[in-house]
């Protein structure tokens, strides 16, 4: 009796461990795309970066990277817009970050791997309609005057 429970639990532990073994793997890829930035005298790009993120040999997400360095000669406040286009310079989607109050001459802190999925200012990611479409990214820095 006791030999027959040790099989059968053997038996389900291989199958459990065989089916887990199924599952299906994420295949991740990631390229890089073109990146247009107009500082408005402002701010200079000191990292600026379009990844197109496969999975399964489809682009599923657009992630912007930018780091900022003030090279005006005072504290300033930006809108920073963030536009992707497709190669017919067709927009396929814009949004808008804030930077408030970058003394002169500050400079964004490096970006960690841990980073790249958190809500963060520097960081812009798009996962909607025509996500495969996008070919590049215009960022363009618009002062906030008081």
């Amino acid at each position: 009796m006791r030999r027959e429970f040790i099989i059968t639990t053997y038996g389900a532990l291989l199958v459990l461990t065989l089916i887990a073994g199924c599952q299906e793997k994420e295949e991740v890829k990631i390229t890089s795309g073109n990146v247009i930035f107009d500082g408005g005298n402002i701010f200079q790009l000191v990292e600026g970066k379009l990844d197109l993120i496969e999975n399964k040999g489809k682009i599923v997400k657009a992630r912007v990277i930018m780091r900022f360095k003030n090279i005006a000669n005072r504290t300033v406040s930006a809108n920073v817009s963030v536009e992707f286009f497709d190669k017919n310079n067709i927009s396929i989607y814009k949004t808008y970050r804030s930077f408030i109050n970058y003394p002169p001459g500050y400079t964004d802190l490096p970006l960690t791997e841990d980073d790249l999925d958190k809500p963060i200012a520097n960081i812009v990611t798009y996962t909607g309609e025509d996500v495969e479409k996008i070919n590049h990214v215009v960022i363009k820095v618009k002062e906030i005057t008081t």
